[in-house]
């Protein structure tokens, strides 16, 4: 894979598996935190061109409540030039802690490529 501005482009075409979590807590008794992945066919990051192809869960928690929301899409990369993914991550509130832990992973993204296309 490939990353440059959050875009994250494929290496090879096939059938592609992308999964990111995130484990995190929430400042308010009103927030929410989603996690989507947006796909292109024109690999620019814009805005305009992406389309929500997977929505996470919508994590409701109390105050500095403890969640974590994770996403997962299948993808048939054809154009190696053209597609790309980004994950976005969106909160009601501003104010969101991530977890990390030095003996396992706790915020990652994964991508295993699944057979060719």
């Amino acid at each position: 894979m490939t990353e440059l501005n959050g875009v994250f482009s494929f290496p090879s075409t096939g059938h592609w598996m992308a999964h990111a979590q995130l484990s995190h807590t929430c400042a308010s008794t009103n927030d929410y935190v989603m996690m989507q992945i947006h796909y292109s066919e024109d690999n620019d990051g814009g805005g305009g061109s992406f389309a929500a192809a997977f929505e996470g869960g919508w994590q409701g928690n109390h105050s500095n409540g403890r969640g974590a929301t994770a996403v997962t899409g299948l993808f048939d990369i054809e154009d190696t030039d053209e597609q790309a993914i980004i994950f976005v991550l969106t909160s009601e509130e501003a104010t969101i802690a991530t977890f990390v832990n030095a003996t396992y992973s706790r915020n990652y993204f994964q991508f295993i490529r699944l057979a060719d296309t």
